[in-house]
């Protein structure tokens, strides 16, 4: 998992130590970092498991927590994977269903202004109205994904030149 780096061997000593956590949530004021972290966590930790609905549930949870710090990251991230879990799981128009929780995802990534989170949102939403027959919207898209692309490549290159010092 991203946020603490466990390995699947270890996901039901990680999921007792974050459910410790979770209890200490409930009982005391700790700081937005560490509830934002264990939700997160919780969230991806679930999903792992296959527990869509324990998976929804911490997502809800982060972007509540997220919503009330006004962090643009969380809010654009995890309404991301809410996108990507919804998708995966409505049959039979699963990209139709994830599409509303990636524009959000959009909306946050662009006040966020953070060029490789934007465009990995732009890809999804791309997949997704490629995938429900909106080519009008896919290209449009992909359009945008492929300018923004074309700058972090850009960036790379600009600073692989600064790393080797070469002029």
């Amino acid at each position: 998992n991203h946020y603490i780096g466990y390995e699947k061997k270890y996901t039901k000593e990680a999921l007792e130590a974050l459910q410790e956590g979770e209890r200490l949530i409930s009982k005391t004021n700790v700081s937005y970092f560490a509830e934002n972290l264990i939700f997160g966590t919780f969230s991806g930790l679930y999903s792992d498991l296959g527990n869509t609905a324990k998976t929804l549930e911490y997502i809800d949870k982060t972007l509540a927590s997220g919503l009330r710090e006004n962090d643009l990251y969380c809010q654009s991230s995890m309404n991301e994977f809410k996108g990507y879990l919804i998708g995966n799981t409505t049959k039979p128009n699963g990209a139709q269903a994830a599409l509303p929780f990636y524009e959000s995802a959009y909306i946050y990534a662009k006040k966020l202004d953070d060029l490789p989170v934007l465009a990995r949102v732009e890809q999804k939403l791309y997949s997704s109205y490629r995938f429900t027959g909106n080519n009008l919207k896919a290209l449009e898209f992909l359009e945008i994904l492929t300018k923004h692309q074309a700058t972090i490549d850009q960036k790379n290159i600009q600073k692989a030149y600064a790393d080797f010092d070469i002029s």
